[in-house]
């Protein structure tokens, strides 16, 4: 990954300024769909202008029929490209502790870490979204995490923050994209969406990613433990920044989640 890209008509390393190039480890979780998988991970690698990142994947897809597909491209991949490697876990340790797994294996100079799912696209037309990302941490410290928007495929919200905790959904949950109710500036919110999520690596050291429910339990449980320690640090959304994010949930019992477990 090189500073020759330009956005816009500016070399990447003038946008990033005085950044200098942190490095930043994205960690996929990967489960059971391989051709999700692989336009996560290729669209993380090939869609981002950002100069200084690798990908770890975290493997969970022990027992399941694609475990054999998936680790195949895992190996491709960490065989074909410097930056990416992964970490085949023994057993699926669902979503806190399969995204811990992959934590571990990250480059210690990290400085920022992304967690994903493995159904996350990247248009090119947002190849600048961890630039962002990044930038919004880096000139705001007291921000622990921060996500792009991320939107379901057929252009409605899937996440764009949540401002009330005792609400059951997301704020602006299915509107459809250019809506004019839709928020355009930065705004806070009271947990991240670990879909896709920049987080301090630091914070991730000081506070483990939990395992309260057997599906993304990890999002809200890490929020509150951070706010607990640290009550001064606020978590944001960028509206802006426009992700996709197909929700395999849907389609697949992830994780064996019971809808009836609160996380």
């Amino acid at each position: 990954m090189g500073a020759e890209k330009i956005e816009n008509g500016k070399a990447v390393d003038e946008l990033i300024g005085v950044f200098e190039d942190p490095l930043v480890s994205i960690i996929p979780l990967a489960f059971d769909q391989p051709q999700a998988l692989m336009r996560t991970v290729e669209t993380l690698r090939d869609n981002n202008d950002y100069p200084h990142f690798e990908i770890v994947i975290s493997d969970n897809s022990i027992g399941t029929p694609a475990s054999d597909e998936i680790n195949s491209l895992c190996i491709d991949w960490s065989g074909g490209w410097p930056n990416i490697s992964h970490v085949r876990n023994e057993e699926n340790l669902r979503h806190g502790k399969g995204c811990m797994a992959g934590f571990e294996k990250i480059n210690p100079e990290a400085k920022y870490v992304c967690f994903t799912n493995d159904d996350i696209f990247i248009p090119a037309s947002q190849s600048n979204w961890l630039i962002r990302l990044v930038g919004f941490l880096e000139d705001n410290p007291e921000v622990a995490t921060v996500t792009p928007a991320l939107y379901y495929p057929k252009e409605t919200i899937y996440w764009i923050g949540k401002t009330d905790p005792e609400k059951p959904f997301h704020d602006f949950l299915h509107y459809p994209r250019g809506d004019i109710r839709l928020p355009q500036d930065p705004r806070a919110t009271c947990y991240n969406n670990f879909a896709l999520v920049l987080v301090r690596a630091y914070l991730v050291e000081e506070i483990p990613l939990g395992q309260s429910c057997p599906h993304y339990g990890s999002d809200s449980e890490f929020a509150n433990r951070i706010k607990d320690k640290h009550p001064e640090m606020t978590h944001w959304v960028l509206p802006d920044v426009k992700l996709y994010h197909y929700n395999l949930y849907d389609k697949r019992c992830n994780y064996e989640k019971d809808p009836k477990t609160k996380g």
